[in-house]
């Protein structure tokens, strides 16, 4: 474990120092009998954290995002994401008469901060603080083939913010020039380029591509700034998306190479989700004193792109119960359509045509489904092209992301074809999670105690049961 002028003991001992408080001693003895730890088992172990350990973390100010400055890392932040899907199309080199494939990858950088960052700068990073992580799958349909690359990744120890992801850090080079970056979007031409670079050094497998921004930026959040509202926390999360980049380069995969070209979908998240407060950490902590139990917030989330009508969309159903998913389920789905550069966002109904059981877990992912969208007189389908396109991102256990062909349909006009993702995220249960994550970094005990807000239950009880003491004395004494 190595980092920029900075020694193996430091990050450990920031490490430990960070875990200490929330892990059972049992898990923090053969934690420290490692003695070493890498980047992605860093950040395995930081996913794990409960909410309250990022209390102290600072908000996303709910001001807007201010370009090209928030196109950068947010080092004061706890988490922050690229997500690249695309949809592609690619020929085989070599081989000739070679017939065209449908191809479909995801990669992924994560950022997380071991803990608390004290400098002033927004985009100052504390020296030994930031840890890095990638992983890409690529998907070919006409092979039945699917394959996830694992987690590679490594620390960004320099205090002046620079660094190479492509280079010293292992991770996919990303570049968007600043030039051309002083407004919103659309970017055209070779300035206005992002180059993403990853590759997998046991296997070969590679992207190697050239993303241009081709529709303006989508910023979202109720306020169409990119800022969200986490539920009980406040402000605390930015979230901004290129709805239509146009990709082209080359994809290694199975010992193939195949020139590509098609469409990608990048989005730009982070921020800080917190505990709950006020009335709603509560009654939260009312139900947990009577034994009810939380599962993770999973979600199923879409974005479908229909360049030919100039019509982008994303949304999701939160808050779901991965139990209830199966053939025929239907739950509420909100979201925004991007059409002809205008945003709005609509409600609607998400219906589940299909689904793949997955052989780990007790859950079915959703691979196959249907949006109704009110008030727009618009429906548009979702079909992978794959069945099983699991994924083990290191922050979320097991997933599900799976590249898919779309229908699009408004009012009476004739059915549009496009692409798209169908994400499955969070299915798995925190025991399932915490598991997962003890396992890839070799460790073997209890997980860590889930962090109950009982404050409000406890006091009032107390003050409750000395109320009821006191007018037992009174009456006793009278």
């Amino acid at each position: 474990m190595s980092c920029n002028n900075v020694t193996e003991q430091a990050i450990f001992d920031r490490v430990v120092t960070r875990l200490t408080p929330w892990f059972p001693d049992t898990i923090m003895q053969q934690i420290k009998a490692k003695k070493e730890l890498s980047a992605v088992e860093i950040i395995r172990l930081l996913s794990i954290l409960p909410k309250q350990a990022y209390s102290d973390f600072l908000d996303i100010p709910n001001v807007g995002l201010v370009f090209p400055k928030d196109h950068e890392m947010h080092f004061l932040q706890s988490q922050e994401w690229f997500y690249l899907a695309l949809n592609l199309t690619g020929t085989q080199r070599g081989v000739n008469d070679a017939q065209p494939v449908r191809i479909g990858a995801l990669s992924s950088i994560v950022r997380r901060s071991i803990d608390k960052n004290n400098n002033s700068a927004l985009f100052a990073p504390k020296t030994n603080n930031e840890v890095f992580r990638s992983s890409f799958s690529i998907t070919i349909e006409e092979d039945n083939y699917h394959q996830y690359f694992p987690d590679t990744g490594n620390f960004l120890g320099d205090a002046s913010g620079q660094y190479e992801p492509g280079v010293a850090n292992k991770l996919p080079f990303v570049n968007i020039h600043k030039s051309t970056m002083e407004g919103l979007l659309p970017v055209s031409g070779s300035d206005g380029q992002m180059k993403w670079f990853i590759t997998d050094s046991k296997t070969g497998a590679q992207l190697n591509l050239s993303l241009t921004c081709a529709s303006p930026l989508l910023l979202q959040g109720p306020n169409e700034n990119g800022i969200l509202q986490m539920p009980g926390t406040g402000v605390g999360y930015m979230y901004y998306s290129f709805p239509y980049l146009k990709v082209a380069g080359t994809i290694t995969a199975d010992n193939k190479t195949y020139d590509v070209s098609g469409s990608g979908w990048l989005d730009h998240q982070g921020g800080v989700i917190k505990p709950s407060s006020g009335i709603l950490a509560y009654l939260i902590g009312w139900a947990e004193l009577f034994g009810a139990s939380f599962r993770r917030l999973a979600w199923i989330w879409v974005q479908a792109q229909f360049p030919s009508t100039n019509t982008f969309i994303t949304g999701a159903s939160i808050g779901i119960d991965p139990q209830k998913v199966s053939k025929g389920s239907k739950f509420p789905w909100l979201g925004t359509i991007m059409k002809q550069g205008v945003n709005k966002f609509y409600t609607g109904e998400l219906t589940v045509n299909d689904v793949f059981k997955s052989p780990d877990l007790d859950v079915s992912y959703v691979i196959d489904l249907s949006v109704t969208i009110n008030d727009a007189d618009t429906t548009f389908s979702l079909k992978s092209i794959v069945k099983d396109q699991r994924v083990f991102p290191a922050d979320q256990g097991e997933i599900y992301e799976g590249s898919s062909n779309g229908i699009l349909n408004i009012g009476k006009s004739n059915p549009v074809s496009g692409v798209g993702f169908i994400e499955n995220m969070a299915f798995s249960s925190y025991e399932e999670l915490v598991k997962q994550q003890y396992d890839s970094v070799g460790l073997k005990g209890p997980a860590p105690q889930k962090i109950k807000n009982l404050s409000g239950p406890i006091v009032t009880l107390a003050v409750i049961s000395l109320i009821v003491l006191c007018i037992m004395i009174y009456r006793h004494f009278s």
